[in-house]
């Protein structure tokens, strides 16, 4: 979990699918009462960010294409309270 700007966790996984992909994080129920911010770096790259307002537990990334293998996600926070996630699941773009 990340707790202040700029603390950082890394995660990893595997794809058996090359495709596009939707990257989603739930932050813990407790955390939702301020906005949260998280940038999102996938293999060492920048891909976006992970935004929620305040009051919203979800927050999406999607059309993010991923060839088959092991992959990192790298999640930096990038707000003063933390990003605190719950899960992180990457699924199929329908």
């Amino acid at each position: 979990r990340s707790r202040e700007a700029g603390e950082w966790v890394n995660y990893s996984f595997d794809v058996k699918e090359g495709r596009e992909y939707q990257v989603t994080l739930t932050r813990q129920q407790y955390r939702m009462e301020w906005p949260m911010r998280g940038l999102v770096l996938l293999d060492g790259k920048y891909t976006g960010d992970w935004e929620a307002g305040a009051g919203n537990r979800l927050a999406v990334l999607s059309k993010i294409r991923l060839p088959q293998g092991r992959h990192r996600l790298t999640l930096i926070s990038a707000c003063t309270y933390g990003v605190w996630p719950e899960a992180i699941e990457v699924a199929k773009s329908r």
